[in-house]
């Protein structure tokens, strides 16, 4: 099992590259998993399209960087939550090398993930998993994010447990009040250990072994 966990959607970049080219070249299957949408602006198979279709807003940012490293297009599947049941996605996972799960909600990317019961899969299939972001947070046993309008307050929440990895992670790191507060409070009450990841910065993972890439900072307890 590997595991590349990002900030934003530039694995390409010159800090990553030479990393994963091992990983990701032409021929290399990718399934994307793009289950990370608001369910207040997509609401229908007709809105995913717009969205994640062949001419939708994100397709080409998902897909730019898997084409920089020779990967066809055609070897890019995409699944519809929609539309496609939980044996189909398996059988299209069970067919790829990599699979990737893009920024945006991570509660509802990780809800959606369990309705489709793909957990298991996640966990057992061999393959490089890429997370953007939401889908960096939803892989670790635990994730929480930075105080919001919406979370007020430091609050650990359960992830999938992709992997068992003892640490917790601060993407788009900057060095903001509230990023440092929430970095505190992670180490006092959840983690011994917590990588803040820049906007060019990863972590890459083999079997556990963690590599970072780019601009990572690590902040551990005294």
């Amino acid at each position: 099992m590997m595991q590349l966990l990002l900030s934003q959607n530039n694995f390409d970049s010159d800090w990553a590259f030479r990393q994963l080219t091992p990983h990701l070249k032409p021929g290399t299957k990718v399934l994307i998993l793009p289950f990370s949408f608001s369910s207040k602006l997509l609401k229908t198979s007709r809105d995913w399209e717009q969205s994640y279709g062949k001419n939708g807003t994100y397709y080409h940012d998902i897909v730019a960087p898997f084409l920089k490293y020779g990967i066809f297009e055609s070897d890019i599947k995409w699944v519809n939550f929609f539309e496609d049941s939980p044996e189909k996605i398996i059988d299209l996972m069970n067919k790829c090398e990599v699979v990737f799960l893009p920024g945006g909600l991570p509660q509802q990317l990780q809800e959606r993930i369990i309705k489709k019961e793909l957990v298991e899969a996640l966990r057992t299939i061999p393959k490089l998993v890429i997370g953007v972001s939401a889908g960096a947070l939803v892989q670790l046993p635990y994730y929480s994010v930075s105080p919001d309008r919406k979370f007020k307050h430091f609050e650990a929440l359960s992830g999938l447990a992709i992997t068992d990895l003892p640490f917790l992670i601060e993407v788009h790191y900057s060095a903001t009040d509230r990023q440092q507060e929430f970095i505190r409070c992670a180490l006092a009450e959840t983690t011994h250990l917590v990588y803040a990841l820049s906007n060019s910065g990863g972590l890459f993972i083999t079997d556990g072994v963690v590599k970072e890439l780019g601009k990572v900072t690590r902040f551990h307890n005294k």
